[in-house]
């Protein structure tokens, strides 16, 4: 039986559903030194009935370059079916993580309990390696989990990430992301979704030094910038949270902080798919990378449902939130804190003390003179 942590007694996953209650499983996937095989999550976690009203799910799309497949390796089959039967059988007893392939022309809709291995017209193929000293072109995918809830990433993700590393010589550039879906129960409503389009404002300069510099807007035009986009450009923080807290319709506010899906934070995947898309994350990551920036976005979703309007205003009147917020704000948000020193400004004095000529002369000429 495959188990992440060979320290673990190995168990059988299919029992568990009949005595571990969501709580109990919830608590074992964040225990630091257990993680449940992923073969496990498909029968219970991706379940899509009997959602809590205000429960997160996640699910994550991994864009990738395969390249030097063996020869031949393409001859009966295409990459996707191959990604496809690789993830379904990496388990040594045989056991499905369940993966189908998907293309985008299709039309039809995807079976989100599942992996899906589709295509990715917006990557670019062709790169530069080291080692052959020459171009070689490869093989875009993007790999997509399903639903999932309960923490269960902090294990699915790693497990499954790490496979296909070394299973498949996988590349990364500048036009490959880590895009993280956030869906909550029963849906966005207005409210959870000006806090989170307020959080933005106050946070997408902060938030981008958490990525590397090709994973923004100036190198990437899928990821530009929600606060400079046209219905927002030109407005201060505070008068952009103000306008984005007057929006009377979820379209009044979709239109604001970004009117289509190539943002860094794409609220129109409400309509289209349920869920708030954070696209900025970088795709060269290893398991673990990509469980901390998901953290990173579960935390920021959270905490800015729960933020008052007051507090967005009190943090937008500094244009740099480092000045206007505290560490334990960005913190609670997930944003990276930038540990430079905050300089007092020296205080002047008043008029009447620098002119008293009782106190000091002063004499208003040049040196030499």
């Amino acid at each position: 039986m495959f188990i992440h942590n060979t320290n673990q007694r190995p168990f059988n996953p299919s029992l568990l559903p009949y005595f571990i209650p969501q709580n109990i499983c919830k608590e074992l996937s964040d225990f630091p030194l257990l993680r449940l095989p992923s073969c496990y999550f498909p029968t219970f976690n991706a379940a899509q009935t009997n959602n809590l009203k205000e429960s997160i799910s996640i699910g994550m799309e991994l864009e990738m370059v395969i390249v030097n497949l063996p020869p031949g390796a393409l001859e009966n089959t295409n990459i996707f079916e191959i990604v496809k039967d690789g993830l379904n059988l990496f388990h040594p007893d045989g056991i499905s993580i369940k993966t189908d392939v998907w293309t985008q022309v299709t039309g039809n809709q995807p079976d989100r309990k599942r992996f899906i291995v589709t295509d990715e017209k917006s990557v670019e193929v062709t790169l530069f390696d080291e080692q052959q000293q020459k171009e070689i072109t490869g093989y875009a995918i993007e790999l997509c989990t399903p639903i999932l809830r309960n923490r269960s990433w902090k294990w699915v993700i790693p497990t499954v990430v790490e496979y296909i590393r070394e299973k498949f010589d996988c590349r990364f550039n500048y036009t490959t992301g880590l895009h993280v879906h956030i869906g909550c129960g029963e849906g966005w409503g207005l409210q959870s979704l000006k806090g989170i389009a307020k959080a933005i404002i106050i946070f997408e300069s902060s938030m981008d030094k958490y990525h590397p510099s090709h994973r923004k807007p100036e190198h990437n035009w899928c990821i530009s910038s929600n606060s400079k986009n046209d219905n927002l450009a030109g407005y201060t923080k505070l008068e952009a949270v103000k306008l984005l807290e007057a929006a009377v319709t979820k379209r009044d506010l979709l239109d604001l902080i970004g009117p289509h899906k190539f943002f860094k934070y794409n609220l129109n995947a409400v309509d289209t798919h349920g869920t708030v898309e954070f696209r900025q994350g970088d795709a060269a990551v290893d398991g673990d990378m990509a469980v901390d920036w998901i953290d990173r976005v579960v935390k920021f979703v959270e905490t800015a449902i729960k933020t008052k309007h007051s507090s967005f205003e009190i943090w937008a009147r500094s244009e740099d939130p480092w000045y206007s917020c505290s560490r334990k704000v960005f913190e609670e948000f997930g944003v990276p804190w930038d540990d430079r020193k905050r300089t007092s400004k020296r205080r002047k004095l008043p008029m009447k003390i620098r002119l008293n000529t009782k106190r000091k002369r002063v004499f208003l000429g040049r040196k030499d003179w």
